[in-house]
């Protein structure tokens, strides 16, 4: 069996051996990973070069039904593409069994794409880089690159989320076989979503640290399926209304097309997502600002998103946002919300009755409204 020496030739040419040296613990690892992100590697099967940026440490995952915060995910990234990286950290001493590891990560899986808050998930991030810039948008780009506009990249973040195309990494410090067999073929039959195992080993000497990244599982995440972030095109609004219809029938479709019809008539400028289940928006201006006041998701919701408006001044204080929520209870519409920071959303069905659409969208143009006004 071969053996690998590393070594380090320091400025002034002193040679140091680099041994394998294990971590102090798992928090260990998930420091250093939350503080170098880099640390996951770049390559991905074929893609540019990864840009991480940390959403959170210890993200809650609800259920959707007992618990907001029924489990933990150790670490929440997104790339530069939007797409949104779950990260599960462990060690080869941890006794735990592979299948309770697999088991965590499907239900992290599972459960926070479906019910995490876009809005949520925003102000996590804010907060978490809050020392980096005080402008969330700003930090972004920093991180993810000039040419990232904040507002689409995180609506293209949660069309991403509903829709599967999500990474799962498994990083360990030494990866057992049989970990990664499973993780391959994992790889092989998910349809959207890429697995991938991690291997971070540590190598101590006089000079210093150094980790090794070793990305496996590269090959059984097919090339189709990595590159449709990236091969997507946008489609016009005639061909997002006929793709809706085909969804949704045509009674879904007759509303869809009366709340078009209704926004263009106040002059907002509509556009439709790039994403697998594209959604339609609609944006006016403020202050050289796009605001998003309303979308139809390609699962068929009427959503407005809290944390959207939140970023206008307008709408930065919760009880101006209260005031909002409380306006679209008034229409007699049912909606759960859990925070001021998400998102109204209701089934486009809701609207079926012409009295209550027009309430509802008599709302939403008091929202319009305060935006020209100001």
């Amino acid at each position: 069996m071969s053996q690998s020496y590393l070594f380090h030739i320091g400025s002034d040419g002193s040679l140091s051996e680099m041994k394998p040296q294990a971590y102090d613990n798992e928090d260990h690892i998930q420091r250093l990973l939350a503080e170098y992100p880099a640390i996951l590697g770049g390559q991905y099967r074929d893609q540019q070069s990864r840009r991480w940026a940390l959403i959170q440490r210890e993200v809650p995952v609800p259920d959707g039904a007992i618990s907001e915060r029924r489990w933990s995910l150790d670490h929440l990234y997104v790339d530069q593409d939007s797409i949104p990286t779950l990260v599960e950290v462990k060690r080869s001493r941890d006794t735990r069994s592979r299948r309770e590891v697999i088991g965590q990560m499907f239900d992290y899986a599972a459960n926070g794409p479906a019910y995490w808050s876009i809005g949520e998930l925003r102000d996590a991030f804010a907060s978490t880089h809050s020392s980096l810039s005080r402008d969330p948008a700003e930090a972004l780009q920093t991180l993810l690159g000039e040419d990232i506009d904040a507002e689409r990249f995180w609506l293209q973040v949660e069309d991403n989320l509903r829709a599967g195309r999500i990474r799962m990494i498994f990083l360990v410090d030494e990866m057992p076989p049989e970990l990664l067999r499973i993780v391959e073929f994992l790889a092989k039959q998910l349809r959207t979503a890429e697995v991938y195992a991690v291997e971070v080993r540590q190598h101590v000497g006089a000079s210093g640290q150094v980790l090794a990244t070793s990305i496996l599982g590269q090959s059984q995440n097919d090339e189709q399926k990595v590159s449709v972030g990236r091969s997507l095109v946008t489609p016009s609004i005639d061909e997002w209304f006929t793709g809706y219809r085909e969804r949704h029938g045509e009674a879904a479709n007759v509303i869809a097309r009366s709340i078009y019809d209704w926004a263009d008539g106040f002059a907002l400028h509509p556009f439709v997502t790039t994403a697998q289940t594209p959604s339609l928006g609609w944006w006016l201006p403020e202050d050289g600002t796009r605001r998003y006041p309303l979308f139809l998701t390609g699962n068929a919701k009427i959503s407005i998103s809290l944390s959207y408006l939140a970023s206008s001044p307008l709408f930065a204080q919760e009880r101006d946002r209260q005031e909002l929520v409380d306006g679209f209870r008034s229409t007699g519409v049912s909606f759960m919300l859990s925070s001021l920071n998400g998102d109204i959303r209701i089934p486009i069905t809701a609207l079926q009755d012409e009295m209550t659409r027009v309430a509802y969208l008599a709302q939403v143009q008091k929202l319009v409204e305060r935006f020209r006004t100001a």
